[in-house]
């Protein structure tokens, strides 16, 4: 399961013609399923794949999205959780 958050929106503390937003994407692998067919793990394989196509996206109306820098959010003995942090500066 993939999650996608808006954490905050907020003047930009270095020029206030601008505006920071952060997203957090969340993803969530069963421990069952972490194993696939492939070089990769399923979660970090599910993040690779969303990073490729959100970093750089120019979304209308806001900016640039830059990003994917990713941590462990939560584990526990059935699920994993992992986390990455895609911020976007608008111009107001």
């Amino acid at each position: 399961m993939v999650a996608i958050r808006l954490v905050y929106g907020r003047a930009n503390p270095g020029n206030d013609e601008f505006r920071d937003f952060e997203i957090d994407i969340e993803v969530f692998v069963p421990l069952t399923q972490w194993i696939i067919k492939d070089s990769n793990l399923r979660p970090f394989a599910i993040m690779g794949e969303i990073h490729k196509s959100l970093n750089n996206k120019v979304i209308d109306g806001l900016g640039k999205m830059r990003g994917g820098d990713f941590k462990i959010n939560f584990l526990t003995d059935e699920i994993g959780c992992y986390e990455m942090v895609y911020n976007i500066t608008s111009y107001d």
